[in-house]
């Protein structure tokens, strides 16, 4: 129940705190008062959009503040549900800075918008005074049978099936979405990912090495005439390079003894002159390597422009990249074939779920068609104490091929409030003062659903004796629960 409301820096109220106790408290007071101003601040706490525009004094923050006495038995698991931490005086503030931002928060805990929402659908029953008749939405309409048929397992049960066949079936329709975007770009990709699969390019590869070796093989001629030239010079011609530093390093080496310089020098010629004929060694090898391969030219030729012209045509710059881009377009490809498989998996899981939700509904509209008449005979009985004893009333369900969150049965609630007149929806209802008794009489079947009902001038259009009908059934409904009635 509602223990207490606490308002801040709120609309037209500076600072306000209302304490409330159980069984039934009628809020009066005249036109302009401030009445649904409380309510309104009660909604906020409650997830009811906020904005900046509410606040009294613009410079400073609003608060809102709801305290609550909970049963653990109805609330713990849900509280558990929302990962939040039970108490059984419980607290929830609403903060609205003067940025239009707000804050939320459940026993001093931050929180999120929905997890109040869902609270709040069990903490109590609202009705404002600008609603629209309730029980307009075929959800509602099935709330209050399966609240009469106490059919909470059921509703459970087809819920749970309801979400995991929603779940598979837009699952299916994005992979089946993804696979008809992606069939255009699917020819095209494969034959990138053969153009690119036909050179069959290693990560040991590079562009820069067989330029290289392109470069060697177009300047061959070069290469072995230079190396003969330096063969000639340095060791073969009669007075070679070598043999005139092998003359200076004998004539270093008489008069090495006599300066540490010319030792110095003399070791240093010394180490030249092994050098050069280690370098001859090389010289002669690198020449015998050097021969014409017409067939390897060619290949390198062939291999540079192909590697040259995809780089180029997908703008990047080694062959690791073109590797990094054949093993995206490969896994592309293969999610395509994935997502073929995939669709049919999804389409067997689909029917399957379908089966076993239909079989769930059935059962549960067996349920609620089980109670129907009783609960057409106590709606009337309501209405009758409240001054409409010729009042008419009936339940009926339609079948839809598609099912929905409520069911495969959409309700309607047929009405007819004068004797000879037919039955017609609910919503064609055009008496206020009908509207109201009707409203009252179906929640007062909703006695068990609720700790508190709020009811904002739900006595609209009526007067005299069924005014005092009217007050007599909401203290009865008082008996079972808190009712806090909003009035003149």
């Amino acid at each position: 129940m509602l223990k207490s409301l606490f308002i801040k820096n709120f609309a037209l109220i500076d600072q306000v705190q209302l304490d409330f106790k159980s069984g039934f408290t009628v809020i009066t007071g005249e036109t302009g008062s401030g009445k649904s101003i409380l309510l309104d601040g009660l909604s906020l706490v409650l997830g009811k959009r906020a904005d900046a525009s509410q606040l009294k004094n613009k410079s400073e923050k609003a608060i809102l503040e709801a305290s609550f006495l909970l049963k653990s038995k109805q609330f713990k698991s849900l509280f558990e549900e929302e990962d939040l931490d039970f108490s059984e005086e419980t607290i929830i503030r609403r903060e609205i800075l003067p940025s239009g931002k707000s804050r939320l928060f459940i026993n001093d805990t931050p929180c999120l918008l929905n997890q109040i929402k869902n609270l709040s659908d069990r903490l109590l029953d609202m009705h404002l005074q600008n609603d629209i008749i309730d029980f307009n939405e075929a959800n509602d309409k099935l709330n209050l049978v399966d609240t009469y048929a106490k059919n909470t397992a059921l509703v459970n049960s087809y819920c749970a099936s309801y979400s995991k066949w929603l779940d598979t079936k837009n699952t299916l329709q994005k992979a089946i979405n993804q696979k008809n975007n992606n069939t255009s770009d699917l020819d095209y990709k494969t034959f990138l990912l053969n153009e690119l699969s036909t050179l069959n390019l290693s990560s040991t590869e590079s562009i820069e090495d067989l330029e290289k070796d392109l470069a060697e093989y177009e300047n061959l001629d070069a290469i072995q005439t230079a190396l003969s030239l330096v063969q000639s010079t340095v060791y073969e011609s009669d007075a070679n390079a070598l043999e005139i530093l092998e003359n200076a390093l004998n004539s270093l080496n008489k008069v090495a003894g006599y300066n540490e310089k010319i030792a110095s020098a003399s070791e240093q010629l010394k180490t030249t002159v092994i050098e050069l004929k280690d370098l001859e060694g090389n010289l002669h090898s690198l020449t015998d390597s050097l021969e014409a391969n017409p067939e390897r030219h060619a290949f390198l030729v062939e291999r540079v422009n192909a590697i040259n012209a995809l780089l180029q045509k997908h703008k990047v710059s080694s062959v690791d990249e073109l590797l990094n881009l054949q093993n995206e377009l490969s896994a592309y490809i293969d999610g395509f074939s994935n997502s073929a498989e995939q669709i049919s998996k999804l389409t067997i899981e689909l029917k399957a779920q379908f089966e076993a939700l239909k079989h769930t509904g059935e059962e549960l509209q067996k349920a609620r068609a089980k109670v129907s008449a009783s609960l057409e005979k106590n709606i009337l009985a309501e209405l009758a104490l409240l001054g409409m004893p010729k009042a008419n009333f009936k339940i009926e369900y339609n079948y839809t091929a598609e099912p929905a969150e409520f069911g495969f049965y959409v309700p309607e609630f047929l009405i007819s409030t004068n004797p000879g007149m037919p039955l017609a929806s609910l919503e064609t209802v055009v008496s206020g003062g009908e509207k109201s008794r009707i409203l009252l009489s179906l929640k007062s079947i909703l006695s068990a659903e609720h700790q508190t009902s709020i009811l904002d001038e739900i006595d609209t259009g009526v007067s005299g004796a069924i005014a005092l009908k009217m007050g007599d059934l909401m203290r009865k409904i008082a008996q079972n629960r808190q009712v806090i009635s909003v009035t003149h």
